[in-house]
């Protein structure tokens, strides 16, 4: 299977995100006019840097949408989470960035994240479509190949993890009580309905994920995974890409080839 993207660039470097740190606006080609803009705040921890390939999809993604890219190096990933928030939230109510009363869209990436053309207009239109739903994920998992996705049905059994054909069917929008970070979209509303550091303290003895996801579902909120809507957790070393379900995917140029594997290397824990 092959997945094409739309004018990407051959990289695998790590590149810094500050060049691109700002709002994204692309103009119609056709019309030469200003595309009509969705609102949303893209927010990435970083460890100082990302991958070339997530600088990639945000171009990649930026058509008819307007981004405003914020990072926050990662002291500690709640730490750094806990303060991107409060970066979107200062965000959302400057009115020189969005009109006053709006309820921008948040998006949440990890820095070795890596999507397709169109992923982020699939998850608008996604979570549009289905109003209930105040956070909704892609289907993406840990780096390593032919794993299950990290999400929950059950916060309280490890091994509910999302499979395909065991516990849900491509393409099926499915309820989770747990999820990771990798790639999540919500409204800034949530944000102001969970209070001040909804990713827990540096004391909390679960992650950053669970404080969140615990926050949500505290709340009444609703957490949900777009299994259609594949995203790849990039090997910054040698840019091999994993998604659940996959051996270690080769990123070439404009594609993600899933029938050529790349040499899956071990977990660097530094």
């Amino acid at each position: 299977m092959t997945f094409r993207l739309k004018g990407a660039r051959n990289s695998h470097d790590t590149t810094a995100l500050c060049p691109i740190a700002k709002a994204l606006t692309v103009r119609s080609a056709k019309e030469g006019a200003m595309a009509p803009a969705a609102q949303l705040i893209a927010l990435v921890p970083t460890r100082g840097s990302v991958a070339a390939e997530l600088v990639i999809a945000l171009v990649n993604n930026a058509e008819g949408h307007r981004i405003l890219v914020r990072t926050v190096n990662r002291e500690s990933v709640d730490v750094a989470r806990n303060r991107l928030a409060a970066q979107a939230l200062a965000a959302a109510d400057d009115p020189a960035l969005f009109p006053a009363g709006s309820d921008p869209y948040v998006f949440w990436i990890d820095s070795d994240a890596f999507f397709l053309h169109g992923t982020l207009t699939l998850m608008l239109h996604a979570l549009e479509a289905n109003p209930s739903i105040d956070v909704l994920a892609g289907l993406f998992g840990p780096r390593a190949a032919n794993r299950g996705a990290t999400a929950f049905r059950d916060v309280s059994d490890k091994n509910s993890y999302l499979a395909e054909d065991v516990n849900f069917t491509r393409g099926d929008i499915v309820d989770v009580e747990l999820v990771g970070l990798h790639f999540i979209l919500h409204r800034i509303s949530l944000l102001r309905r969970l209070g001040p550091a909804p990713f827990g303290a540096p004391s909390d003895t679960v992650s950053d994920n669970a404080a969140f996801c615990g926050r949500i579902r505290g709340a009444g909120g609703r957490i949900a995974v777009a299994t259609g809507i594949p995203i790849f957790h990039v090997d910054e070393r040698n840019g091999a890409a994993y998604s659940p379900g996959l051996g270690a995917c080769v990123i070439d140029g404009n594609t993600i080839d899933t029938s050529r594997l790349a040499e899956e290397l071990a977990v660097d824990d530094g």
